[in-house]
C-alpha cells in the first residue's frame, strides 16, 4: 500500500499541463449576463462582468516578461492563452505580450469579442504572428447578439471580423481566426445561418453549449443540450491558470479567484505546482469519485462535470 501511495503522489506532482491561461487584464468593455458562470450550481439570473467581485487590473509586464514566460518555458508549457476574464483588447499591451511569448517559443492565442480591434491592431497582431484569434459572436443578427453580448454592436464586429480575415488572407498570414458561437435557448434559431456567413467569410466555425445549471439558458434543440464530463475533473492536468495580480487558480471557473493556490510573483511554477496545498488539491480532485465527501468545494458545483 505505502508502494502504490507513492506511486500516485508522484504521477500527481509529474503528470503537468503543457497550456497556461495568463490573464492579460480582468476589465471588460461590455456586460455580458453569464459572465460569471463560472460557479453556476449557485448564480442564476444576472451574473454579468460588473458582478466580479474581485479587483479588476492588467498584468504587469515586467511579472509576464521577467517571471511568468521563464517559469513557464521551464515547466514545460508549450501554449499561452492570453485571457480569462476580461477582453484582452484592453490591455494596451497585448500585443508586446503575443511578440514575447512567441520569442520564448509558445503558441499564442486569445479570446475577444472583437469591438476593439483596430485596423491598426490588426495588423500589429499579424506583425507579432499571433497564432489564433478566437471571435465571440453569439448570434446572427443585432437582436439576438445583444441578448449575450450586452453592450455590443452585431454589425461593428462583423466589419471587423471581415477586415481582418480579409488582412490575413492578404498578408498569406498562418493565424488561425475562429467564430465562437455559444448556443443558447436564445439564440439557437440562428446557429446555421451564422455558420453560412462565417464559411462565406472564410473563418473557423465553432459551436458550443453553455455549462451552465440555469434551465433557461439552456437550448430546446436536444442535440445541443450539453453533455456534463464524468469526474475526477482532468482539466487540472491540462492547463495551468493565472490572473492577473499572479495568482494561480485551480481552473476557469474560478472566476472570483476563491482557491489561491500560489502567487507567481513569489514562486516559480514548479515551486507552486509542488506546493503541499498545490499537491492536496489535486489528490482531493482524483479521488472525486472514490471519496466524493473530500473533493474541494469549488468542484463539486462545477457545470461541466457530474
Amino acid at each position: 500500500m505505502t508502494n502504490l501511495t507513492h506511486i500516485f503522489e508522484e504521477y500527481i506532482v509529474h503528470r503537468k499541463p503543457t497550456s497556461m491561461a495568463v490573464e492579460s487584464t480582468a476589465a471588460c468593455n461590455l456586460d455580458c449576463p453569464f459572465c460569471r458562470y463560472g460557479q453556476s450550481a449557485e448564480l442564476v439570473g444576472q451574473t454579468a462582468h460588473s458582478d466580479i467581485e474581485r479587483k479588476v487590473g492588467n498584468v504587469d509586464l515586467a511579472l509576464y516578461r521577467d517571471k511568468i514566460l521563464p517559469s513557464a518555458k521551464e515547466f514545460g508549457i508549450k501554449q499561452i492563452q492570453l485571457h480569462f476574464q476580461g477582453e484582452p483588447l484592453m490591455n494596451k499591451k497585448l500585443v508586446e505580450m503575443i511578440t514575447l511569448g512567441k520569442e520564448s517559443g509558445m503558441w499564442m492565442q486569445f479570446f475577444t469579442n472583437g469591438l476593439l480591434m483596430t485596423e491598426k491592431k490588426m495588423d500589429e497582431l499579424l506583425d507579432a504572428n499571433v497564432d489564433l484569434v478566437r471571435f465571440s459572436i453569439d448570434g446572427n443578427s443585432q437582436d439576438t447578439y445583444k441578448l449575450h453580448r450586452v453592450g455590443g454592436d452585431f454589425d461593428q464586429v462583423i466589419e471587423i471580423l471581415t477586415e481582418f480575415a480579409s488582412k490575413a488572407r492578404d498578408r498569406s498570414s498562418k493565424v488561425k481566426i475562429q467564430w465562437s458561437y455559444i448556443v443558447t435557448s436564445n439564440n439557437e434559431h440562428e446557429l446555421e445561418s451564422a455558420r453560412k456567413r462565417s464559411e462565406s467569410l472564410g473563418v473557423e466555425f465553432m459551436a458550443k453549449v453553455l455549462n451552465t445549471q440555469d434551465v433557461s439558458w439552456r437550448p430546446k434543440i436536444s442535440s445541443w443540450l450539453k453533455d456534463y464530463k464524468s469526474k475526477p475533473c482532468q482539466d487540472i492536468f491540462t492547463i495551468f491558470n493565472v490572473q492577473w495580480n499572479g495568482d494561480v487558480v485551480p481552473c476557469c471557473y474560478d472566476v472570483e479567484g476563491k482557491v489561491v493556490l500560489g502567487n507567481l510573483v513569489d514562486n516559480t511554477m514548479e515551486e507552486i505546482w509542488r506546493l503541499p496545498r498545490f499537491k492536496e488539491f489535486r489528490k482531493r480532485l482524483a479521488n472525486a469519485k472514490a471519496k466524493p465527501e473530500e473533493e474541494p468545494e469549488i468542484c463539486k458545483s462545477c457545470p461541466a462535470y457530474r
